[in-house]
């Protein structure tokens, strides 16, 4: 249970030390750094209780994947805390990359498709060349689908 600071604002705190004093700069300054100690002590101590914190270790390329699969703008902390609670929770994660990666190869499905009305719609006969092309378009959805998947 969070416990309360004591004193509701640093006046409080130097009124309460210096009751029927007057206490030099010098005293007053050394008053505020530990009112500002004693707080920032609470203050973390509640945190602590909570929510609490863990901290992992991560090998170079672990470390590199992790920041290659960052949305923009995303802070990694933000990233692992997602990932975590879709991991908790049992909810698929749709990642930018993801994302990127089905453009890519929806982008060379409409070139495979559109390449191929062409052919139907010139109604001749397809060539050597014709071929060549239509492979090299399916190989690199090929390409594609096994890279990305």
């Amino acid at each position: 249970m969070a416990q309360d600071f004591p004193y509701k604002s640093l006046h409080e705190y130097l009124d309460k030390v210096f009751v029927g004093l007057t206490p030099s700069e010098d005293e007053i300054a050394q008053a505020k750094k530990e009112y500002w100690k004693a707080y920032n002590t609470h203050l973390k101590q509640n945190q602590r209780r909570k929510r609490k914190e863990l901290t992992i270790a991560f090998e170079k390329k672990e470390w590199q994947s992790l920041l290659e699969r960052l949305n923009p703008n995303q802070s990694l902390h933000s990233y692992i805390k997602e990932l975590l609670n879709h991991h908790i929770d049992n909810t698929p994660i749709v990642t930018n990359t993801i994302i990127q990666d089905t453009t890519q190869i929806e982008q060379q499905l409409f070139l495979v498709t559109d390449y191929l009305e062409g052919l139907v719609y010139q109604r001749r006969h397809i060539d050597k060349d014709s071929i060549s092309t239509l492979e090299q378009l399916l190989y690199k959805l090929q390409e594609l689908l096994e890279d990305k998947f």
